[in-house]
């Protein structure tokens, strides 16, 4: 019988042994690995993207500050170290009015970073708390809109020209630039609503990151205890220096003149452990 001719194969067939069914093909199995490969690189890659990220948008907040700084420090020492007249719009301080000219070219200075959105607001309220991760929303008039994520300390107000401060508001609020313990006052920080008026007495907010809730009548401190920095947030104190505070480090700030930095909510106070709220627990005393 003739020889049976036997052809090559043009192609390699794929064996169990081999993965190649053509130039460039790959079996489910290897298909499979690389995507758990990716997986696991994206598992252990975007945690900490995600803190270079936050860290970066502290720094930026913090260079804000530094900003701000510069400014209230130039209208201060144009009005020998007195500050503007701050009158009240639904509670809140101005301060954004008097410092307009300063910012005017520079609006994002009014947010941090971190929280530039707005949450979803009535149209008929006229004011709207921001978050840890939202900005605060005021709306005066159809003309005149204001937005931002950093809160004011209400206890810092120069004279009015209309109404001078009498002595009993002289011993409260900060009226100029004091020679001492200028360090401790804060005037700027990370907050949820556009400004406050913080004592000693107020307790911590009892859930986290809610501007409705936390902000009892009477009670401002909820206006700045916000966890917007893991576990910090930033300030701009009266010397014009600016320095990240812990939670629990404000109520050991001058926020007034007479602001007790001892009081019921602080280590020297006496203050537990388990008087905090859940949410609070695990950061610094102080």
């Amino acid at each position: 019988m003739p020889a049976l001719c036997l052809r090559r194969p043009i192609g390699r067939i794929a064996s169990s042994e081999s993965s190649i069914i053509g130039p460039g093909g790959f079996t489910l199995i290897e298909l499979l690995v690389v995507v758990a490969l990716i997986a696991l690189l994206s598992a252990v890659l975007i945690p900490s993207l995600q803190y270079v990220r936050r860290q970066a948008q502290a720094v930026v907040c913090r260079s804000n500050l530094r900003q701000w700084g510069l400014m209230f420090y130039h209208y201060t020492e144009a009005s020998d170290r007195q500050f503007f007249p701050t009158f009240l719009y639904g509670g809140y301080p101005e301060w954004y009015k008097p410092m307009q000219p300063y910012y005017r070219q520079a609006s994002d200075l009014l947010f941090c970073p971190t929280a530039k959105k707005h949450r979803p607001r009535p149209d008929v309220s006229p004011s709207w708390g921001g978050g840890k991760r939202s900005a605060w929303d005021l709306l005066e008039d159809p003309q005149y809109r204001v937005a931002g994520s950093y809160g004011f300390n209400g206890w810092i107000r120069g004279d009015q020209k209309t109404k001078p401060a009498g002595p009993y508001e002289k011993t409260l609020y900060w009226q100029r630039c004091p020679d001492r313990s200028a360090s401790n006052v804060p005037v700027l920080l990370d907050g949820m609503f556009g400004a406050g008026t913080p004592a000693d007495v107020n307790p911590p907010p009892i859930i986290e990151d809610s501007h409705s809730s936390n902000v009892a009548a009477g009670c401002m401190m909820g206006h700045f205890s916000i966890d917007r920095h893991a576990g910090y947030d930033n300030g701009l104190f009266m010397d014009w220096s600016v320095r990240k505070l812990g939670v629990k480090e404000l109520w050991t700030l001058q926020w007034g003149r007479q602001f007790n930095t001892r009081g019921r909510w602080t280590t020297a106070g006496g203050v537990q452990s388990e008087d905090w709220p859940a949410w609070m627990r695990r950061f610094k005393d102080y």
